[in-house]
């Protein structure tokens, strides 16, 4: 089961490194940079999910300021570059990746798409949650 885990949480990496993939420059090395801010984003949309319902369910709020949320975007970023570029976690995953069978790849593949969509999804959910508990009234 962690080892199934790992390998979508790794597809993401192929996805993000596959798709448009050889539209820059290979010395940009882009097709990596937007693999790992794909791992990133995913990341963050968790970690903000949490963080909306750690308030919600605690019925506290917390502020964070704007140099915060920056600094901790660019530590999850620069943790992701170091394993999965720079320690080539993502790279050889991505490598690896075309000799998993078909039906393996198509699984991964989904459950990439699954967790990317999924997160960014219940954190579109929590947002009105938020709101309505702290009465924040959205801006039109």
């Amino acid at each position: 089961m962690f080892e199934f885990l790992k390998e979508s949480f790794l597809s993401i990496f192929v996805v993000g490194y596959r798709i448009n993939r050889g539209a820059w420059p290979a010395s940009f090395n882009a097709d990596a940079h937007k693999a790992v801010a794909a791992v990133t984003f995913v990341e963050l949309m968790a970690t903000f999910t949490i963080y909306t319902w750690v308030q919600i369910l605690s019925g506290s709020r917390i502020e964070l300021s704007q140099p915060v949320l920056w600094v901790g975007a660019f530590f999850f970023y620069g943790a992701n570059y170091f394993f999965l570029l720079t320690k080539k976690f993502g790279i050889d995953f991505e490598k690896r990746f075309d000799h998993c069978s078909k039906t393996r790849r198509v699984t991964l593949r989904i459950a990439a798409l699954v967790i990317f969509f999924g997160m960014f999804a219940l954190f579109l959910i929590s947002v009105p949650y938020y709101q309505h508990v702290f009465h924040i009234s959205p801006k039109t």
